[in-house]
C-alpha cells in the first residue's frame, strides 16, 4: 500500500514565468523569464492559490 501524499506539506515551486508588453493597439509581445524564479513563491499561502484542473493544464500546454 502506497503512502498518500500530503500536498499541504510540500512547498510551492515555479513552473514557468511569462511576461508581456501591450501597446495602445492591443498588440502583445511575450517574454520567457529564464532566471531563477524561486523567490516568486515566497509569501504565497495556500489561500492565494487554486489547484488547476487537467483541462486548464492542457489548455496552457504545460506539458504535464
Amino acid at each position: 500500500m502506497s503512502k498518500k501524499t500530503n500536498w499541504d506539506n510540500i512547498p510551492l515551486s515555479v513552473w514557468s514565468v511569462v511576461y508581456y508588453k501591450e501597446d495602445d493597439n492591443e498588440n502583445m509581445k511575450f517574454y520567457d523569464f529564464v532566471g531563477d524564479a524561486s523567490h516568486l513563491c515566497e509569501g504565497i499561502s495556500k489561500e492565494d492559490t487554486e489547484e488547476m484542473t487537467k483541462e486548464k493544464i492542457k489548455q496552457l500546454n504545460l506539458g504535464y
